[in-house]
């Protein structure tokens, strides 16, 4: 039995990092176990908002900051960009990723990963050194029953299981030690093959026609969360 790891920082209740049972749920992290169990019970019951945006000094989003999903979408942006000076920086526009049981076994007692399950990830270049991150799933019908349920039969927001969108955003600075950002130089990129990005392993797990999507097209990720 652990108490919060971040000690009175998160509250007077030092238990309330695992909904006030430390004896069956654990976040070594001591982030966000009540906060995404509240987030269910409101896609249950239907009371969740319908588009929800979690900022980067939210527990949500810093679970988030780290995913296997993002790190790919990170690791493909500076693939992208690998001859491209830091003033034509491309961004990257829905990576999907796709959850799966890879992703249950990776996310393990991360309860904001368990919870979104697939998603997709933006990265857009700013003018001042820093690229801003947006994750973007749907919590539906669909992704809960691991896109069994038809979408044509998913309730829309306000209703009892229905569709909520959430938006996890955060900026960070572009790393300047990245090896070739600038140098017009590929070669010391591996991965990056004469022939340019198709030659990427993690450009797609399956097939796609789009040079931003990752584990899969994005077109195939209709709606995603909750495990899925």
């Amino acid at each position: 039995m652990q108490v919060d790891p971040r000690g009175y920082g998160a509250g007077v209740n030092l238990y309330a990092y695992v909904n006030n049972d430390p004896l069956n749920l654990t976040d070594p992290t001591g982030m966000t176990w009540a906060d995404d169990a509240r987030m269910f019970g409101q896609w249950v019951t239907g009371t969740a908002p319908a588009n929800q945006v979690f900022g980067p000094e939210t527990n949500q989003t810093q679970d988030m900051m780290n995913a296997s999903g993002v790190n790919a979408a990170r690791d493909f942006f500076y693939q992208k960009n690998a001859n491209n000076s830091a003033d034509q920086l491309q961004p990257v526009t829905n990576y999907a990723v796709h959850f799966g049981a890879s992703g249950y076994v990776e996310a393990g007692t991360n309860s904001t990963q368990q919870f979104v399950g697939s998603y997709s990830v933006s990265i857009t270049p700013n003018n001042n050194g820093t690229i801003t991150f947006e994750v973007n799933n749907t919590t539906s019908m669909t992704s809960f029953f691991y896109g069994l349920w038809p979408n044509a039969w998913n309730p829309s927001a306000g209703h009892v299981m229905g569709n909520y969108s959430q938006t996890y955003t955060w900026t960070e600075n572009v790393n300047s030690g990245f090896p070739s950002l600038g140098t017009g130089n590929s070669a010391s990129l591996p991965g990056v093959g004469p022939s340019g990005l198709f030659d990427l392993p993690n450009a797609g797990f399956g097939s796609s026609n789009s040079p931003d999507s990752g584990f899969g097209s994005s077109s195939s990720l209709p709606n995603s969360g909750l495990g899925k």
